[in-house]
C-alpha cells in the first residue's frame, strides 16, 4: 500500500468495488508487517476487509521492546475472479514505493523509476525530522524513541516486479543507486531490477518452469518471492524462510546495483552479472 504504521496506531482503510455494496465482504485482507523483524514475527493478518470504511488498530506483532514496533501494510487478494477493487488508506505514513508489475514499456518503466528516485531523495533527506514529529513526539510508546536509521519503521519501501518483491530500507536503496542525477540513479536501479527478473527466469527455467506451459504445475508461480530487510539470528548472513528471504542492512544496497547478463547468438556469456552467491543460494 505504500504505507507504514506503528503498533497501536488507528488507520482507516476504504475499499471500493465495481459491483459490491457498502458493508459486503470482499476477498481482501489487510496484512501488517514488522520492519526489521525476526523471521518468526514478521507478518500477521489483521482484518478481513469489507466494502466501505474499515477502522483498524494496528497490533504489535512481536514481543521485542525498546525498538520501534510497526511497519509496512499490505493487502492480500484471496479471490480468483475478475474483481475490480480500489483501496485508499487514511493514517500511517506514506512511503516511496515502485510498482513495475507487468509494466513492459521501457519509457514507462524508466519514468516510474525516476519518479521513485525523486521521492526517495526528498523522503530520505527528511526522515529523521519526520520521525521527531510522527514517532518520538507522538505519545505512542511503541515508536517514541530516539531516531535510529536501522530500526525506524519510516524506512520501509517496496519495489514490485513480476516475480519478485524487494522490501528494503529506503535509504539503502538510494545509497545503492550511487551518484548522478535522478535519471542516472533510476537507470541503475532499473538495470538491477531487469537483472533480478532475468535471474528469476533463469532459475525457474532450470527447474523446468515456463510462463506459457500448458499445465499449471509446469508454469512459473503466480506468487512473488520476497527479499526483505530482516533481523538476523545468531551466525546468519542471510536466510530463507517459508514466505520470504531475509537480508540485513549491509546487503540491501547490493539489490539495486546489478547488471543484466548479455549473451551472444550462441548463448555464450558476454557481459553483466547477477546477484551474489548468498542471494542465489537463498532463492534456491
Amino acid at each position: 500500500l505504500g504505507v507504514t504504521a506503528a503498533a497501536g496506531e488507528e488507520i482507516m482503510v476504504y475499499v471500493g468495488h465495481n459491483s459490491k455494496k457498502t458493508g459486503e465482504k470482499t476477498d481482501l485482507k489487510l496484512v501488517a508487517t514488522q520492519y526489521h523483524a525476526e523471521a518468526s514475527a514478521m507478518a500477521r493478518e489483521v482484518a478481513a476487509l469489507k466494502v466501505g470504511a474499515n477502522k483498524i488498530t494496528i497490533p504489535k506483532i512481536w514481543s521485542t521492546t525498546e525498538i520501534e514496533s510497526g511497519g509496512a501494510r499490505y493487502v492480500q487478494y484471496t479471490g480468483s475472479g475478475n474483481d475490480q477493487y480500489a483501496v485508499r488508506v487514511s493514517g500511517g505514513t506514506q512511503v516511496p514505493r515502485l510498482d513495475l508489475y507487468q509494466v513492459t514499456g521501457d519509457e514507462e518503466r524508466l519514468a516510474r523509476t525516476e519518479n521513485y528516485v525523486k521521492e526517495l531523495e526528498t523522503y530520505v533527506a527528511g526522515m529523521s525530522s519526520l520521525h521527531e514529529t510522527v514517532h518520538k513526539n507522538s505519545g505512542n510508546s511503541e515508536v517514541a524513541y530516539d531516531y535510529d536509521q536501522t530500526n525506524c519503521i519510516l524506512g520501509a519501501s517496496d519495489i514490485l516486479l513480476d516475480n519478485m518483491m524487494l522490501s528494503l530500507p529506503a535509504s539503502q536503496i538510494l545509497a545503492g543507486a550511487g551518484a548522478g542525477d535522478a535519471r542516472q540513479k533510476a537507470q541503475k536501479i532499473l538495470n538491477s531490477m531487469d537483472a533480478m527478473e532475468g535471474m528469476m527466469h533463469l532459475f525457474y527455467q532450470h527447474k523446468g518452469l515456463n510462463a506459457s506451459a500448458a499445465n499449471a504445475v509446469d508454469q512459473i508461480p503466480k506468487g512473488h518471492l520476497n527479499i526483505r530487510y530482516q533481523r538476523m539470528f545468531s551466525g546468519a548472513f542471510m536466510y530463507a524462510a517459508g514466505n520470504h528471504i531475509g537480508i540485513e542492512w549491509g546487503s540491501a544496497p547490493g539489490m539495486v546495483n546489478s547488471v543484466p547478463v548479455q549473451s551472444d547468438g550462441d548463448g555464450k556469456y558476454v557481459s553483466g552479472r547477477y546477484f551474489g552467491w548468498g542471494i542465489a543460494h537463498e532463492i534456491g
